[in-house]
């Protein structure tokens, strides 16, 4: 089961996530605010692309009880991420109501 491994990433992604809204909060100039609102958009990017990669490489053993582990993953992670990548993870989920895996 891949939820151990799939969970481990978000966990570690979601904390460098929490930096970056902690460093936005605590931020005392526009310009600051602004560089640092980029960086986060990069982040996020990279998240969404981290998560492709997993999807893509795990297709095949990826179970409907695995995919639960996305639910972790913040809004702006999960908006980033391609419609297709989201059907498939939805056609991964909906095989749970034919019998879990």
């Amino acid at each position: 089961m891949l939820y151990k491994q799939l969970k481990h990433l978000i966990n570690e992604e979601n904390q460098h996530y929490r930096v970056f809204n902690d460093r936005i909060q605590a931020a005392t100039s526009e310009d600051e605010i602004s560089e640092l609102r980029t960086a986060k958009y990069q982040f996020i990017k990279e998240y969404a692309q981290k998560l492709y990669n997993f999807i893509w490489d795990n297709l095949s053993e990826l179970t409907p009880r695995d995919c639960t582990a996305f639910d972790l993953v913040p809004y702006s992670v999960w908006a980033g991420l391609n419609d297709k990548y989201v059907i498939i993870i939805d056609k991964i989920k909906q095989l749970s109501e034919g019998g879990d895996q």
